[in-house]
């Protein structure tokens, strides 16, 4: 008898088998080309090597991997129960030979919703056991390896050295074989394709799992990770349900299931390799499933109108993967470098909607024109002057009217829409923003896209746009813009914060104790001093943890909804002013010859845009005196100086405006944030006029001490002046300052030359000039806008002076009251 001749390597994987398998793969290649043209290869191309000599290396590395790993062939690998074992041995093996056998639902079938096989072993099954059982142990032959074991030692040498590689050429710990890309995705997406029935290739084997868990052997051998395996399995169920024929929508299901792990994976994983891979994969299978979507109507007929649902959600799920989730991390930080992939989603199911509308109209449309073309041609041929006379009896249908009367209606509908948002944003909003990252209203946010959408498909209309059409939009957008701002400036004023002015009284004479006291003690202010220093120290540990209200934090927000509308009306303003597509009424272009276009200035929602700007100083000036007079009050107008003025006494209050200001600017935009500090600013200086000329009868004031508030007043300064980056310009505060300065200076004036100043300025602007025998100084009348020339501004320092000879001035002239 002859040897038999075995492949000594794998005999598992005969020539035959591999002839047939090639076989299978060409007649399915065969069967599909239409459709796998149109779904572009995600991977690069292997040249030099086909589609047999790629599978039988896979089939090669999984044999491979499987016998140099432990367990092989025990009750870890796939076993098969072969009924043929039983024919000649009880004599009813014919019977037994078609039995089903059963076996446990596989678990990856249950989680991808595949279909169970209720039938015989496979025939890959079948074949493989046949071929293992029937071929006879043959032992192979000894060779004679000592005149060639030079060359094999420095085969095994090169080879040893190149599975030892590494990217960068430094040693590594791990030994590569084929986990070069992209030669061992195609391996592994061949070794995927096994799963397969050969018989039925719709459906996937029951031993599926023990067939993924064998093929996990080749992952080392392969450099492939978990990841990778989820973005080819998704690949080669999406790939298989094409090359069957679209007939399994199962196959389908199984893709999306996959692609729920893939987008879980693409979170974590940012490895450039794995990002290549994805991203190509992805694109392939949005490309292959978007033109049939934006077509639907040709594509899907009544007998598979129902894939729809199963394609369109592959589709958005592998639109939202690409446009959320992959960033492409080139280096090891971002100074090396960072790519994003940005594809947002939209709108897609809209978008096929009306792609594949579009597209189902033009087609009809044009059979419709053949159909009236080939009329007329019927018809011309009765004529004697060929056809001329039933062309001039045709009416043609002025189609532009009735889309220009359309689009009005339109427009309306739009407008009614923005109404409608609106009104729904003051029934419900409660300035809460939707992230750090969208620090502004999210009605807004819906006001903003409703009017680009609206722009957006305005410019859509396939007519000619005139002027007029446009400028009839944007009075309609500015009257919404108009509208929602005066709801988002509708927080109420300043003096909702400022507090009520106290009544005019003059200091009461010291006791008979304090001129005791003050003759032991020559510094007239040493005892307040010394009192209020302890009284600050011990309130230094009772301050209330400072904090911005929710209230006020709800105004900053109102305060970057507008500035957000000021950024998104301006991109809206360009959309309408810079679209080509616009044509004066008398059908001229008129894009070189409209407003200067080349200034940044708004052209349709110039008055909006002013409206914005007023209502965003005065959202920022209500906040500050909130901030000021409400949040920060119980160190400051409540407490600043109450029972004397005494050195670092305003600390407390620097500190709490610090921080305050801190937390400001983290909800803030930068945009906003200028304007913002500067009205803070006025308020804290305001608050400190009060608290020097109307702080109540808890506080008097001695000459002296108008050094100390010189000083406190210097540190207030310096806090905006060097403030989050100096964003005030140092003009600005210098000129806030010099009001709140020259007050000051006239604390430190003697009270002779203070009432002799008022006495002159009041009758100035009283118009009297030289006051004469008899007649009393009036009243000068609170204005608010206090200054050293102001007469009721002099008057308050001497309410305030705690002085015989003010006391008596005030008494003779005012007959003000003592305070209590």
């Amino acid at each position: 008898m002859g040897q038999h001749v075995r492949r000594e390597s794998y005999p598992c994987v005969t020539s035959s088998r591999i002839d047939y398998l090639g076989h299978q793969a060409s007649r399915r290649h065969d069967l599909m080309v239409a459709e796998v043209d149109d779904l572009s290869w995600p991977f690069e191309r292997v040249t030099n090597l086909d589609d047999e000599e790629v599978r039988e290396t896979a089939y090669e590395i999984f044999f491979t991997s499987c016998r140099s790993s432990p367990g092989f062939g025990g009750r870890h690998a796939l076993t098969f129960q072969s009924n043929h074992e039983n024919n000649g041995g009880n004599g009813d093996g014919g019977s037994k030979l078609n039995q089903v056998v059963t076996k446990p639902a596989s678990r990856v079938k249950k989680v991808l919703g595949l279909k169970m096989l209720k039938r015989s072993p496979s025939r890959r099954m079948m074949s493989g056991s046949s071929g293992v059982s029937s071929t006879p142990s043959s032992p192979v032959a000894g060779a004679d390896t000592g005149k060639n074991s030079d060359t094999m030692r420095t085969l095994c040498n090169s080879v040893v050295s190149l599975s030892w590689r590494s990217a960068n050429g430094t040693p590594t710990d791990v030994c590569h074989w084929a986990d070069g890309f992209p030669f061992n995705i195609h391996l592994y997406t061949k070794l995927l394709q096994s799963i397969f029935d050969i018989r039925d290739e719709t459906l996937v084997l029951d031993e599926v799992d023990e067939l993924l868990e064998l093929m996990k052997k080749t992952w080392s051998t392969l450099g492939i990770a978990l990841p990778i395996h989820n973005v080819c399995f998704t690949w080669v169920l999406f790939h298989q349900y094409i090359v069957t024929g679209q007939v399994e929508p199962d196959l389908l299901c199984g893709s999306h299931a996959m692609l729920n792990e893939v987008a879980n994976d693409a979170k974590r994983e940012k490895d450039s390799l794995y990002v290549k891979i994805l991203s190509s994969v992805l694109s392939s299978m949005q490309g292959w499933a978007e033109k049939r979507l934006l077509n639907y109507h040709e594509f899907f007929q009544r007998g598979n109108a129902n894939q729809i649902e199963n394609l369109l959600p592959v589709m958005l799920s592998a639109s939202k993967i690409l446009g959320e989730d992959l960033t492409i991390t080139d280096g090891e930080g971002e100074e090396k470098g960072d790519i994003t992939i940005v594809d947002s989603s939209g709108d897609r199911v809209d978008k096929c909607i009306r792609s594949s509308m579009k597209n189902a109209f033009e087609k009809r449309a044009a059979k419709l024109e053949k159909v009236i073309v080939q009329i007329v041609v019927e018809d011309s041929t009765e004529c004697d002057d060929g056809g001329k006379t039933v062309v001039r009896e045709m009416v043609p249908f002025d189609i532009d009217s009735v889309i220009l009367s359309l689009l009005g209606k339109w427009i309306d509908e739009s407008l009614h829409k923005g109404k409608e948002c609106v009104k729904r944003a003051k029934e419900t909003e409660t300035w809460n923003p939707k992230s750090k990252s969208e620090p502004f209203a999210q009605s807004a946010a819906e006001l903003m896209k409703l009017a680009a959408t609206t722009v957006e498909e305005f410019f859509q209309v396939p007519i000619a746009i005139t002027e007029s059409l446009v400028q009839d939009l944007a009075d309609g957008l500015e009257n919404l813009f108009q509208d929602y701002m005066m709801f988002v400036a509708a927080c109420g004023s300043k003096q909702n914060y400022i507090p009520l002015l106290p009544p005019l009284t003059r200091c009461s004479r010291d006791s008979k104790f304090m001129k005791l006291w003050k003759r032991v003690a020559p510094c007239s202010s040493g005892f307040e001093e010394q009192h209020s220093t302890k009284r600050i120290h011990e309130d230094h540990h009772h301050l209330p943890k400072p904090s911005t209200d929710r209230g006020t934090q709800r105004l900053y927000v109102r305060l970057n909804t507008l500035h957000y509308l000021i950024t998104h009306i301006h991109s809206i303003d360009k959309a309408l002013s810079l679209n080509p597509g616009v044509v004066s009424s008398n059908h001229l272009r008129f894009a070189n010859n409209r407003r200067a276009q080349s200034n940044n200035s708004p052209l349709y929602f110039e008055s909006a845009n002013l409206s914005i700007l007023a209502a965003c100083q005065h959202v920022s000036e209500v906040a500050a005196y909130r901030l000021v007079f409400h949040d920060s009050s119980s160190v400051f107008y409540d407490s600043l100086y109450v029972g004397g003025v005494a050195r670092g006494h305003i600390k407390p209050v620097l500190r709490i405006l610090s921080q305050n200001i801190s937390q400001l600017t983290t909800i803030l935009i930068d945009r906003a944030q200028p304007l913002a500090l500067k009205e803070i600013m006025k308020a804290s200086f305001d608050s400190f006029l009060m608290v020097l000329l109307a702080g109540g009868s808890s506080r008097v004031f001695f000459r002296s001490d108008h050094e100390i508030i010189q000083e406190d007043f210097e540190h207030l300064r310096i806090l905006f002046s060097n403030c989050v980056e100096s964003l005030i310009a140092d003009n600005v505060v210098q000129g806030e300052a010099a009001v709140v300065e020259g007050v000051i200076g006239l604390m430190g004036q003697n009270t002779e030359q203070l009432m002799e100043d008022f006495s002159i300025v009041t009758c100035e602007g009283s118009g009297m000039g030289i006051l004469g025998n008899g007649q009393n100084l009036p009243m000068p009348p609170t204005t608010g806008k206090w200054n050293r020339s102001d007469p009721n501004t002099i008057l308050r320092v001497l309410c305030y002076r705690n002085d015989r000879a003010a006391n008596q001035f005030l008494k003779k002239t005012f007959q003000l009251a003592k305070r209590r």
